[in-house]
């Protein structure tokens, strides 16, 4: 999914019944479900670099494309 549409509550109900789905989009950088921790170390962090935020059911990914693009990816939590 694109950035416009995914959100950590809308991924979490789609990773449950009755839709059981896999959800991987990208997230809006000012998106409130992001921790500030998470947004705060980027600017610090060199190029080319990811970080992971874990949930229980979802994993948040941030790489860091240039000195000020980051990106941030939802995905499910794998076991």
């Amino acid at each position: 999914m694109d950035n416009w549409f995914t959100s950590i509550p809308f991924a979490e109900k789609l990773l449950t019944a009755p839709y059981k789905l896999t959800v991987v989009g990208t997230l809006r950088k000012n998106k409130k479900e992001i921790p500030t921790e998470v947004a705060e170390i980027n600017k610090d962090r060199k190029l080319y670099t990811s970080m992971f935020a874990y949930s229980e059911k979802l994993t948040l990914v941030s790489y860091k494309l240039k000195s000020t693009k980051h990106f941030f990816y939802c995905l499910p939590c794998m076991r």
